[in-house]
């Protein structure tokens, strides 16, 4: 045993050894900031005490632990002789002057009371407006200097108070309190209140004041006092003689302590080290810290200078075990918190090796019997667990092999046959598939095992369980073993009326959504549902839920199947449904009798399994349409397009007949596409009938506008046919001259050439306008049609007093269009315009032509805007239909033609909304870079 405790000593020394030697890796030390402030410490005559030098070791190790180097600190004592008396103080100040008059500090700290009226002297010769910051200094003689300025610090302060109330709790008889202290003015200062707080605290206690003697004397006297009387040693600087207090094991605090015949309570610190019970003591170094704490705020400039002193935080209550001991003090009288010296070591301090190796010793060998005890109880739940492992995957076998089988027909034997064997396995009572109704919150029991006789037992499952129905939907399973568990929840009252002790129930899902719940029941016994019982049910629950989801699937397939034959029966069209690569894979019976229907017996051979796209092919090389029929399809196969549309001419012997043929493709993985023909020849001739008496309309519209401008016209004709009968006489004064000037006979004829080509144009323009033509796309250039429009529409602006403001975009403007019944549209637009300002005076008539393209939506762009009145609000709606006007002699054709026109050219016309008065009329065409002219086709012959 021995052997083992010194290797387990030498062990664990090595261990310590090692990780004090183990070099600590730096942790992003940040570099040390250079010298940049300066403080000045000043310490009493006294600065050899014990206490001062505690308090300096407090204030420099502060100082260094949170600036380091960023901070110097001079420490300098005052000479004693020098306090209260002139001619010394003079004479010290001149010395601080000579060793430090040329050095600036950024703070000034003091320590001691008495020192305090110097260094401010000091500091206001020297330096002025420095801040200065006491410590060691109590309340009474601070407030008794208080008119410095510039200047706080941290009062310390004996705990009389604290020291009193332990007397009291350590010893409850006490009687007497006596007090063994210096008597120089500055102890004084210090002791003065412990005899107030012994009066105020507890008038029936005695106070004794031995202060007034030497320090022999009260040596002598502490050995003498009178039972129940605890002594407190306070502030020991000098005695009543004047002499000062003298250190080391036979000073004052060694003998007094060795001597008194009661407890001795300490006032710091320095008197508990010589002996004695101890206090609630004051740590000089404590002190220290704090005082240089509020330097350094002080310098970062968070405490302003003249902030208010703080009262420090260094008592720390110490006790003696031994003193406890000699005096009878019972540990429970001692407070919480207070630490206890020289406490003697315990058991397990003093055997702290050789307890560990016992305890180890045990820990192994239990842990040991542990471990096989868990190994073989491991063993028997692994048999078991494979044994209930083996049973549930034969139930899982049985069960997919019966769903595997499983047809439309036997899907009701397949999921009684689940149900039996999961209800004998889990030992339940009941089990029962529950389906999702479409009446909402409702559940269907559609199978049930035992089963009670044949057919779907349907059974609503609705009444009280609202909260089960809502979590199973929400994909939760709801389960309770027991009635106790069943009081939880909220449908606890349904469950309670119909009998079930433990119930389990698991939601059936169909692709991530629930349509259903599996469960289990006993209404004769409670059964214990553990997690596993849950898992293994969970898995026969997606079985399950696959088998109903392929159920209702095989019947959609059936259903859907039957629907699309009807669908297909009833279309009017003639349909074909192609895959991806063009064969057919199903028509409808009008397919069948389309080549009846449009005199092509060649129709009659396309049939199911004839590849389309063949047959196209073979007819494109001598027909046009053909092959755009083909490409079409093609691209709807590929996926380049979704649909394709192309109505076509077929005339037969009887008559002329028109279809139109519509490719969509299928939305399905294999592709595919959908072929119709529909036959549109009534809606053809409509449309034909109705666009010759449109070009009649457009045609009178024309010449009704051309009436509105007869004087316009008569006005820019009159002026080139003027200019020609002027230069014609002056050729002919220039011939019968003595010498013709043949360049100016040659001049004059270019001028009459000119102004023939000038009329020549208005003409034509005029028979353009007049005469009735077909549309025909074409590219042309916008700006140029309007600059054509307005140059004869200027004179009959002119004569209605109106302002003509043409906005051209800068460049050309090509679009697809045709240039007569663009020319009529923009003319009928701002014949509008002008008849709308006629109310207005003359100065207010402003048309404005502006045009312009937009590159994102492929489009250029004529408004035409005016100054007028406006449209209603109300008449927006039918502005465009037939017969509506809002003139008093309008027809109400004008703006329905326009719209005819436009839509004819793939554009449109549309009025547009204005922040201010007027109107604004757009008409909108296809830039000629992605126009398309329209071209009829026909149907490919096949």
């Amino acid at each position: 045993m021995g052997n083992a405790i010194r290797w387990v000593r030498w062990s664990s020394i090595c261990l310590i050894l090692f990780a004090i030697a183990s070099p600590i890796p730096a942790q992003n030390s940040p570099a040390r900031a250079p010298v940049s402030q300066s403080v000045l410490v000043v310490l009493p005559p006294y600065a050899g005490r014990r206490g001062i030098s505690l308090i300096l070791d407090g204030i420099q190790g502060r100082f260094a632990q949170l600036a380091g180097e960023r901070i110097s600190v001079t420490v300098e004592s005052v000479s004693l002789s020098a306090l209260d008396k002139p001619d010394l103080e003079r004479l010290e100040l001149e010395r601080f002057r000579e060793e430090y008059g040329d050095k600036h500090f950024d703070l000034i700290m003091v320590v001691g009371a008495p020192g305090l009226r110097f260094v401010n002297k000091l500091r206001d010769n020297l330096w002025s407006g420095v801040p200065l910051v006491f410590s060691g200094i109590d309340r009474t003689t601070y407030e008794h200097e208080r008119q410095f300025r510039g200047t706080t610090g941290v009062f310390a302060e004996f705990d009389w108070i604290g020291d009193v109330q332990l007397a009291k709790r350590l010893f409850p008889e006490t009687r007497h309190i006596a007090l063994a202290s210096g008597a120089s003015s500055f102890d004084r200062i210090l002791t003065a209140r412990l005899g107030e707080i012994v009066r105020e605290q507890s008038p029936a206690i005695d106070f004794i004041d031995l202060s007034g003697h030497t320090f022999e004397q009260q040596v002598s006297l502490a050995a003498k006092l009178p039972p129940d009387t605890v002594l407190i040693l306070g502030s020991v600087l000098a005695d009543a003689a004047g002499r000062p207090i003298s250190q080391g094991p036979n000073g004052f605090r060694g003998l007094i302590a060795r001597s008194a015949n009661a407890p001795l309570f300490h006032s710091d610190v320095l008197g508990y080290r010589a002996g004695g019970l101890g206090g609630s003591l004051v740590d000089y170094e404590t002190v220290g810290r704090e005082a240089a704490d509020l330097g350094v705020s002080i310098l970062n400039g968070t405490t302003p200078p003249d902030a208010p002193p703080t009262a420090a935080h260094p008592y720390q209550t110490r006790l003696d075990w031994r003193e406890l001991k000699r005096w009878g003090v019972p540990i429970s009288r001692v407070p919480a918190g207070v630490t206890i010296d020289n406490r003697p070591a315990t058991l397990w301090q003093e055997h702290r090796d050789a307890v560990l190796l016992v305890a180890g010793a045990i820990l192994l060998q239990s842990l040991v019997i542990g471990v096989l005890l868990y190994e073989r109880r491991r063993r028997r739940l692994a048999q078991f667990e494979l044994g209930e492992r083996l049973r549930f995957e034969t139930l899982l076998s049985h069960v997919t092999a019966s769903f595997a089988s499983m047809s439309g027909a036997d899907q009701e034997k397949a999921i009684l046959i689940c149900l039996q064997q999961v209800r004998d396995f889990f030992g339940a009572d009941r089990a029962s598939v529950w389906v999702y109704s479409e009446a909402p919150g409702v559940f269907m029991r559609s199978y049930v095992w035992p089963h009670a006789g044949t057919g779907i037992q349907a059974v609503e499952f609705a009444a009280g369980f609202r909260h089960t129905i809502l979590r199973l939907m929400g994909g939760d399973e709801v389960y309770f073993s027991n009635l106790a568990e069943m009081a939880l929840l909220e449908d606890a009252e349904a469950f309670r009326r119909e009998d079930v002790r433990s119930f389990l129930a698991i939601p059936l899902r169909e692709n991530k959504t629930v349509v259903g719940a599996l469960s289990i029941a006993s209404v004769e016994k409670e059964t214990n549902w553990p997690r596993e019982i849950v898992y293994r049910l969970r898995t026969v629950a997606d079985l399950l839920g696959s088998a109903l989801a392929r159920g209702r699937a095989e019947k959609g397939l059936h259903e859907s199947e039957l629907l699309m034959g009807s669908i297909l029966a009833s279309i009017r069209s003639s349909v074909a449904v192609v895959d991806c690569d063009g064969v057919i894979i199903e028509v409808n019976q009008k397919w069948n009798n389309f080549g009846a229907d449009n005199g092509s017996q060649a129709e009659s051979r396309i049939g199911i399994g004839v590849n389309y796209l063949d047959v196209c092919r073979q007819a494109s090389t001598n027909d046009r349409e053909a092959r755009r029929a083909f490409d079409g399809i093609s691209s709807v196969l590929s996926g380049a397009r979704e649909i394709f549309e192309l109505e076509y001419p077929c005339p037969t012997p009887e008559e002329h007949k028109w279809f139109r043929m519509t490719v969509d493709r299928l939305n399905r993985p294999q592709g595919g596409a959908v072929i119709s023909h529909l036959d549109v020849t009534e809606r053809k001739k409509t449309e034909l009938d109705r666009t010759r008496a449109l070009d009649e309309i457009a045609h009178m519209n024309r010449v009704a506008s051309m009436g509105h401008m007869a004087a316009s016209l008569a006005h820019e004709l009159a002026q080139p046919l003027a200019a020609i009968l002027m230069n014609t006489q002056a050729a002919e004064r220039f011939a019968k001259a003595a010498r013709p000037n043949i360049a100016e006979i040659c001049e004059a004829l270019a001028d009459i050439r000119e102004d023939d080509r000038r009329a020549g144009v208005v003409l034509q323009n005029i028979r353009s306008i007049m005469k009735k033509a077909t549309i025909s796309a074409h590219t042309l250039d916008l700006n140029g049609l309007v600059e054509n429009v307005a140059g004869f529409v200027r004179n009959d602006a002119l004569l209605r007093s109106v302002q003509l403001r043409i906005q051209i975009s800068p460049g050309t403007l090509l679009v697809r269009g045709d240039d007569v019944p663009l020319q009529q549209v923009l003319l009928n637009l701002m014949n509008n315009g002008m008849d709308a300002m006629r109310p207005l005076p003359p100065a207010e008539r402003i048309l404005t032509v502006s045009t312009g393209s937009e590159a994102a939506d492929n489009a250029a762009w004529i408004v035409v805007e005016d100054e007028g009145p406006g449209v209603p609000e109300e008449v927006r709606a039918r502005l465009f239909t037939p017969f509506f006007t809002t003139k008093s002699e309008g027809l109400g054709m004008g703006l329905s033609i326009c719209r005819v026109i436009m839509e004819s050219l793939g554009g449109s016309v549309t009025l547009e909304k204005r922040a201010e008065r007027g109107a604004a009329f757009r008409v909108e065409l296809r830039l000629a870079a992605t126009a398309v002219e329209r071209e009829e086709s026909r149907l490919p012959i096949v």
